[in-house]
């Protein structure tokens, strides 16, 4: 399980082609458990952010802004839109652990991850990008993802690809990619960087919540809890990425547990929440990335203690209750049937 994030996302696409094919197959599956973790696992948010401000960095000292593949909209943030989907979830359903931008795709709308509609439109967005890049590389058989600078290449390119001119083109090449970077930015959509607590303060400092106001003002039982749980031993001893989490999440919960019918009773449940999941950075990391998983679960222990407390004592619950497709339908007997075999498979 020991590897840098971006390892993951290469492991995702491999497959035994050459040599001895059993002895491949069987590295790739010793390897599956650090490419898909056991439980959902949105720290593979802050793995691909971190990824993917590497390869702009890049794009930018190389000037590779109109690379097909590097640059902003490119084939490669389609890519990591959906090996993110599948290294989120993929240790949970085994059918989404496949290669291959097309097959994971087909995989992560027939198990409803992504709606049909989102599906489609990856799906033609690829296409078209693949197919212009496969032009490009006809023009002089070369392996480039660069669109051709000399003139009669680039009228050469647009005419074989149905345009009547280079503009004509260009325009759509704009479009699609414009709309590719709006998919990959809701993709990582989040808490965004927001500046991190200021736990040196204190606990006990009138800026508990880390130097940051929070609106509205917490009750005293709030700031009060609040309080105990920025003294607690297990946010103290947080290392340096667990902390930068639970900084973010922290004002952001509060805030949710603030728009909801029982803003006190939603708030202090989810400090106990945070306290009981101080060591564990996956469910922080979906906390202080998700704003919808925030506003679901505020509204869950607003409405019921009961069930707030089964969540505290017992976080593996998030996994279920913060899956947007549990209500999406009732279930027949062989829809939850089905459904369970994915998940023990």
């Amino acid at each position: 399980r020991e590897g840098r994030d971006w390892e993951r996302y290469a492991w995702i696409k491999a497959a035994a082609v050459a040599g001895d094919v059993d002895a491949g197959r069987q590295l790739i599956e010793n390897l599956r458990p650090f490419v898909y973790r056991r439980y959902l696992d949105f720290t593979a948010i802050e793995g691909l952010r971190d990824l993917k401000g590497r390869i702009d960095q890049e794009v930018d000292r190389k000037d590779l802004a109109d690379n097909l593949k590097l640059g902003p909209g490119g084939i490669r943030e389609l890519e990591f839109a959906v090996q993110l989907a599948q290294l989120i979830r993929g240790g949970r359903e085994a059918s989404l652990r496949v290669s291959g931008f097309l097959p994971a795709l087909a995989a992560l709308a027939a198990s409803g991850v992504v709606d049909a509609d989102t599906a489609q439109q990856l799906h033609g967005h690829y296409g078209f990008l693949r197919r212009v890049e496969n032009r490009v590389q006809m023009l002089r058989d070369e392996q480039t993802h660069s669109l051709p600078t000399a003139p009669t290449d680039r009228l050469r390119l647009a005419l074989t690809l149905g345009y009547a001119d280079l503009p004509a083109l260009q325009a759509a090449i704009d479009a699609v990619r414009a709309e590719v970077q709006v998919l990959f930015a809701a993709t990582l959509d989040g808490a965004g960087h927001r500046p991190p607590l200021d736990l040196a303060r204190g606990p006990n400092s009138d800026q508990a919540a880390g130097g940051r106001e929070l609106s509205p003002e917490p009750t005293a039982s709030v700031r009060a809890a609040i309080n105990a749980l920025l003294a607690a031993l297990p946010v103290r001893r947080m290392d340096t990425r667990g902390r930068e989490r639970f900084e973010r999440a922290l004002p952001l919960l509060l805030q949710a547990a603030a728009a909801t019918p029982a803003p006190e009773a939603a708030a202090l449940g989810l400090l106990r929440l945070l306290h009981a999941i101080a060591g564990r950075p996956s469910y922080l990391a979906l906390l202080a990335e998700r704003r919808g998983a925030r506003e679901r679960l505020a509204d869950v222990f607003a409405r019921s203690g009961f069930l707030a407390d089964r969540v505290i004592a017992h976080p593996l619950l998030l996994d279920d209750l913060l899956d947007a497709r549990v209500d999406a339908e009732v279930l027949s007997d062989a829809g939850f049937s089905a459904m369970l075999q994915r998940a023990l498979a």
